[in-house]
């Protein structure tokens, strides 16, 4: 019996992607598009779109990460005049010096920071500038990812449509939902809100043009686009290593969508790969050799304390944790070190439930494979973009990051929207389980529902990102367990108490920063920066001798670190603290650290009137000489300590060179008349002593 015309063809409901013709795909091929909505209204919406999630971005300051590419960054400072060095040094070298070693392996990201310093010459240090960029790349980056998913659905003519009624409704086709989701995802907040971010966004973008790139090669054949993968892998690398993946990730979205032979998938390989190559060739050179290894201590690396079982219970733990945030984004934090993650050992369910989870997810993506099924290719992408950043294969320095996940969202995301915009239809339309009209209705109010929770918190958590103090404060709140969090916060509240403008505060924050350092050194007694500003705290309340006993500690624990030697000097400097306390601080520090200058100086201006002890005073000059030779000062009292000492040929020689160094110092002639006298050079002294009542005279006047 011959099938009427009129009777529909019975639909078959399926996972995979139905298999097309051999033709390059064109845009009208895809039917999920409206011929009413064109794509430029897309892609004003998705501009649109992106400025209401981020405009209030525009308001906020500098924050976290940005002063080790902006506003310390010497390089960037210089503007167009420092790009030479953006690229011939590691990244930190703007902030930390030529020779800096802070990470394993070393940085090498200069195109964003070669951005930065052309912003920088245009604007000046102007957030608001760098915060537009930011949006304005992060919607081309939406741009970028609807065009490549409108193209490879397309290629694979997926069916997303059951009626023509349901694919007049462009905004459930899959490209603009998971495009949608993407922009407004909130775990991105900290790759757009904070300008450092742009690393994230940038080396997604050069990867997305790389793709695209390889799609018109396969849909033109024509070569020449395989220069633009090239350029995007490139720039991409430049920006962030995490590009890489794509070496995967490109290829498989030939293979999944396009139908493309292994061989043909492979074409754009090539270019992906000579970019490659000659990135870390660059990189290299730039660099050197690194062994990768970072530094035993808990803020680098994490695990430091941690058993064999607590190290990989916790990477599983923090990898279930980043799809929980993708599915439930809340609370958002930029702080997951020590120990807001806790450790967990390999046994923990919690461990455990992660490892089983992607097991499944692997065994999925596996089993899709042949069939080039979009969830396959979306585990697939997903697990590739955060396999460099998870632990498992490199030591990223913390637990996890938001930031992380910027590119693996992708894959989630287009698993999901597959699945309720294509899967789930088919299966309740097919099935009769329900009338299309209720499910347009559901799945709009749903869509809706996700984009306007997802876009409110994206907006509000825009909000704490405003400056630092906002930024630390509010998310220790979150991250209270964690040492650098709490180190943060309480710095700030140090800030604000050292403010005039804060006056009325000072005594409410001063308190606030002792207990969040004091938390702080709770959870990691040897973190330094903890220490070291509780020193500040109590300094800033006029607490000498408590917050000397801090920069103690510090310089214990670090007897090279600056700061912990300069805040105890500037203290003494200002004669706070009793003289004989003085003494037994700088004689620590000096077994500390014997080879200064301020601190063997300040020992040589105590041990006379102290102790009266010629040979330590003359001990500790002598030693004060070596690193300032041009120091009337101490050529002056050390002068005073030989004639103590009876040594009247030093005392003599001393006091000449320090006249030599500063013939206007009343102090040191006055030292000079009594040296002169006790040498017999009557005639010098009297002309010292000349020599003081002219100064005198001229500064009464």
């Amino acid at each position: 019996m011959k099938n009427n015309e009129n009777t529909p063809k019975k639909l078959k409901y399926k996972d995979k992607v139905s298999q097309p013709k051999t033709e390059p795909a064109k845009e009208k091929t895809a039917e999920f598009i409206s011929k009413e909505f064109s794509t430029k209204k897309i892609y004003a919406l998705i501009i649109a779109f992106t400025f209401l999630l981020y405009g209030n971005t525009l308001f906020n300051d500098f924050v976290l990460d940005d002063g080790i590419v902006i506003t310390k960054n010497d390089f960037t400072k210089k503007g167009i005049a420092g790009i030479a060095d953006i690229f011939k040094y590691d990244t930190f070298a703007g902030e930390h010096g030529t020779d800096v070693k802070l990470v394993a392996g070393g940085r090498y990201r200069p195109f964003t920071v070669a951005m930065f310093a052309i912003e920088y010459e245009l604007f000046g240090e102007n957030p608001a500038f760098f915060h537009f960029f930011n949006i304005v790349l992060y919607a081309l980056t939406g741009i970028l990812l609807y065009l490549i998913l409108f193209k490879l659905f397309a290629f694979a003519k997926i069916e997303t449509s059951i009626n023509q009624a349901f694919a007049k409704r462009w905004y459930f086709s899959v490209p603009v939902v998971t495009t949608l989701l993407f922009l407004a995802h909130p775990i991105h907040t900290e790759a757009v809100a904070n300008i450092k971010g742009r690393d994230e966004i940038m080396t997604l973008l050069g990867a997305l043009f790389a793709t695209y790139m390889a799609i018109r090669h396969f849909e033109t054949k024509n070569w020449l686009y395989l220069i633009g993968v090239f350029v995007g892998m490139f720039v991409g690398l430049l920006s962030k290593e995490n590009a890489i993946t794509f070496l995967v990730i490109t290829p498989a979205a030939l293979y999944y969508f396009a139908k493309a032979d292994l061989k043909k998938a492979l074409i754009p390989v090539v270019p992906l790969l000579l970019a490659t190559a000659l990135f870390l060739i660059i990189r290299n050179q730039v660099l050197g050799y690194h062994d990768g290894v970072i530094p035993r201590e808990l803020m680098n690396d994490p695990f430091v304390d941690a058993t064999w079982s607590q190290k990989w219970g916790t990477i599983l733990y923090t990898l279930g944790i980043y799809i929980k945030l993708l599915i439930f984004p809340h609370p958002l934090t930029w702080d997951y070190y020590p120990y807001h993650i806790p450790l967990v050992a390999l046994t923990d369910i919690r461990a455990l439930g992660s490892l089983l989870l992607y097991l499944a997810l692997g065994v999925w993506a596996l089993f899709g494979f042949y069939s080039r099924s979009v969830y396959s290719f979306a585990i697939l992408l997903f697990m590739a973009a955060l396999s460099p950043v998870s632990n498992l294969f490199f030591a990223v320095g913390t637990f996890m990051s938001e930031r992380f996940v910027y590119i693996s969202s992708i894959g989630f995301l287009l698993a999901v929207s597959y699945y309720f915009f294509n899967q789930f239809p088919k299966k309740q339309i097919l099935g009769k389980k329900t009338s299309e009209e209720k499910l347009v209705k559901a799945l709009g109010i749903g869509l809706v529902a996700v984009l306007f929770l997802f876009s409110l918190k994206t907006i509000i958590r825009n909000f704490d990102w405003k400056d630092n103090f906002t930024l630390f404060t509010t998310d220790v709140k979150v991250s209270e367990n964690s040492a650098k969090g709490n180190t943060t916060a309480g710095e700030q509240y140090v800030i604000r108490a050292g403010s005039p403008k804060y006056k009325s505060k000072k005594e409410e924050y001063i308190r606030l920063s002792k207990e969040h350092l004091k938390r702080a050194i709770e959870i990691h007694p040897l973190h330094i920066a903890a220490v070291l500003d509780m020193g500040v705290a109590y300094e800033k309340n006029n607490e000498f001798e408590t917050a000397i006993d801090y920069y103690l500690q510090t310089a214990r624990l670090n007897p090279t670190y600056e700061k912990a030697f300069t805040n105890i000097v500037n203290v003494i400097l200002t004669d706070s603290v009793d003289k004989e306390f003085q003494l037994k601080v700088l004689d620590e520090l000096y077994k500390l650290n014997p080879n200064r200058m301020d601190i063997n100086y300040l020992l040589g201006g105590l041990y006379g009137p102290l102790r009266n002890d010629a040979d330590k005073v003359i001990l500790h000059l002598e030693k004060a000489l070596e690193y300032k030779q041009d120091a009337p000062k101490i050529y002056s009292d050390l002068a005073v300590a030989y004639g103590m000492k009876g040594d009247l040929n030093k005392a003599v020689e001393n006091i000449e060179k320090a006249l030599e160094l500063n013939p206007q110092g009343a102090l040191i002639y006055e030292n000079a008349i009594r040296i002169f006298t006790n040498a017999g050079m009557l005639q010098k002294a009297n002309i010292a002593a000349d020599k003081v009542r002219t100064i005198n005279a001229s500064v009464q006047k």
